[in-house]
């Protein structure tokens, strides 16, 4: 850890001004990657985070879960901006856009459910993600999975595994027909 990264540390906690933009970095350090850069802080993390936009463009463009695709695609944005460059505001981006695909996802999975849908086709996709999770948490900052200077992060593993879990439940799952829409007019 450099000296001026140390002063900001100092800094923040003694004036509680955030000058180096240290807050939205507090958060990415618990991730195990070691920050190497100032356009991609975390490379692997922020590469991976693309994952979600890829994601979401083929649910929009294959799929009539609209929602969901928008929701991919800004979790996507928001996790690259956080793990990337890392502004002060990059951790309340990235957490906005990522309970907002949750709650569609969520809503878009309730709704289909109620439609006559089966849950056992949320296995698979809810399987892969429990892994996955396993994997992120072992592989943070102090687990036995951390390895800050690797090319292989558990936290981008599970930006990647969210991702594909996402995109198998889209692709995979019942959705409703062209014709049922939401209470707003747009498919979920």
């Amino acid at each position: 850890m450099s000296i001026s990264f140390r002063a900001s540390f100092v800094s923040l906690a003694v004036t509680g001004k955030d000058r180096a933009g240290l807050l939205g970095l507090v958060g990415a350090l618990k991730d195990c990657e070691a920050v190497a850069g100032e356009l991609l802080g975390q490379r692997v993390n922020s590469l991976t985070a693309l994952g979600f936009i890829v994601v979401g463009i083929v649910i929009l463009v294959r799929t009539e879960r609209v929602w969901v695709g928008v929701g991919a695609i800004g979790t996507g944005i928001g996790s690259f901006v956080f793990h990337g460059p890392m502004p002060s505001w990059g951790q309340l981006v990235h957490d906005v856009t990522l309970w907002f695909l949750v709650g569609v996802v969520t809503f878009a999975i309730g709704r289909d459910l109620r439609s006559g849908a089966s849950w056992r086709a949320l296995i698979g996709p809810l399987a892969l993600l429990a892994v996955v999770a396993l994997i992120g948490r072992l592989g943070a900052t102090g687990g036995p999975l951390c390895d800050p200077g690797s090319v292989v992060q558990p936290h981008g593993l599970w930006h990647l595994g969210a991702a594909s879990a996402l995109l198998w439940w889209a692709m995979l799952y019942p959705t409703p027909t062209r014709n049922e829409t939401t209470r707003y007019g747009v498919p979920v």
